[in-house]
C-alpha cells in the first residue's frame, strides 16, 4: 500500500530505523533503500530511482534520520489521500513563497500560530550532535488537521505514485541535497493539486542543517527556474504583510550570503520594492558587498 523510499548515507539503514518503521506503520508496505554510501546520488536521482523500483500506489519519501512517534501512521497517510484533490502531504511547509530567495520558513517567523502565519509544522526537532537538544515544534496557524501550503520541507513527505506520470525530481538542476523538496512541491501545486501539512503524524528529525555554498547555488537554480511563478500563497495576506515577510526573507538570506562570502547573481532580478531599498541599505553598511552594490546600482 505504501512504498517508503530512503536515500541512505550507508549501504543500508540501521536495524533500529527499520524496526521503528515496521512497528508503527500499520499497513502493507515496502522499504526501498537507495545506497548513497559513496555519494553517487543526489536526493533527486536517488528518489527517482526509488520511484522506478516502487510497487505501491502511495510513495513516502523520508530522510534516513527520521523516526516515527505515531502508531498506525500508514493508515493516516491513506486517509489523507482519499481526498482526490490532495497531491502531497508533509509535516512542515509554508503558505507563502515570495520573490525573495531564502529558506522557506525565514519570513514567517514573526507570525507564528497567527491566522495569517505562513509557517506550518508538526515535528520533533533533535540536534544530531546533541540529542538532549530536542523540542516539539507545533505551528498551526488555523484550527485544522491539515493545512494547504505551497511547498513542503523534504524531511518527510508522501505523493501518490500516479503523479510520477507527469512529474519527476529534477536531478539536472538539483544535483545535491537542497531545494529538490520545494521544486517537487511546486510541480504538484502547479498541476492544480493541494499540498498540505498534516497534524496527525508525529515524526522526529535528528538533523544537522547547513546553509553552505551548495545550498546557495541550489537556491539560485530554484528561484531562476520558478521566477515567473512568484509570489505564491494559500493565505490571504495584505500588501503590508507580504512586504514584511519579503523584508525578513531578504535579511535572513543576506546573512547566509555574508557568512559564506558568496555573491548571489539572482539578487539583481529582485523587483523594485522594499527588496531593493533594503538591499541597498545593507550594501552601504557591508564592505563585503561592494561588488554587489555596483551591480545593483547599474541594473
Amino acid at each position: 500500500m505504501i512504498s517508503i523510499i530512503i536515500c541512505s548515507r550507508r549501504s543500508s539503514i540501521p536495524d533500529a530505523l527499520r524496526y521503528n518503521i515496521e512497528e508503527t506503520i500499520g499497513v502493507e508496505h515496502e522499504i526501498i533503500v537507495i545506497d548513497n554510501s559513496e555519494k553517487q546520488h543526489s536526493l533527486s536521482s536517488a528518489y527517482n530511482a526509488g520511484v522506478r523500483l516502487s510497487q505501491y500506489p502511495i510513495l513516502c519519501f523520508m530522510h534516513d534520520d527520521v523516526l516515527y512517534h505515531t502508531k498506525l501512521w500508514g493508515l493516516a497517510v491513506v486517509n489523507h489521500f482519499k481526498d482526490v484533490n490532495t497531491g502531497m502531504i508533509g509535516v512542515g511547509g509554508t503558505r507563502f513563497l515570495g520573490s525573495t530567495p531564502t529558506i522557506w520558513w525565514a519570513g514567517g517567523m514573526h507570525l507564528i500560530n497567527h491566522e495569517h502565519g505562513t509557517i506550518c509544522q508538526y515535528s520533533i526537532d533533535t540536534r544530531r550532535n546533541d540529542r538532549n537538544n530536542s523540542s516539539l515544534i507545533s505551528i498551526r496557524p488555523i484550527d485544522s488537521n491539515s493545512i494547504k501550503v505551497v511547498a513542503l520541507d523534504g524531511l518527510w513527505f508522501c505523493i501518490p505514485k500516479r503523479f510520477f506520470n507527469f512529474l519527476h525530481f529534477d536531478s539536472e538542476l538539483f544535483e545535491n541535497f537542497h531545494f529538490y523538496d520545494l521544486d517537487i512541491s511546486l510541480q504538484v501545486f502547479s498541476a492544480g493539486y493541494d499540498v498540505r501539512v498534516i497534524y496527525d503524524i508525529l515524526v522526529e528529525h535528528i538533523s544537522a542543517s547547513d546553509h553552505n555554498i551548495e545550498w546557495i547555488k541550489s537556491c539560485e537554480r530554484f528561484y531562476d527556474k520558478w521566477k515567473g511563478a512568484f509570489p505564491l500563497s494559500t493565505v490571504d495576506l495584505d500588501s503590508h504583510q507580504r512586504e514584511l515577510i519579503e523584508f525578513e526573507n531578504l535579511r535572513y538570506f543576506l546573512d547566509i550570503l555574508k557568512t559564506n562570502r558568496y555573491l548571489f547573481s539572482g539578487l539583481v532580478h529582485l523587483p523594485c520594492t522594499v527588496h531593493r531599498r533594503f538591499l541597498l541599505y545593507l550594501l552601504k553598511k557591508s564592505n563585503s558587498f561592494r561588488k554587489l552594490n555596483s551591480i545593483m546600482k547599474g541594473s
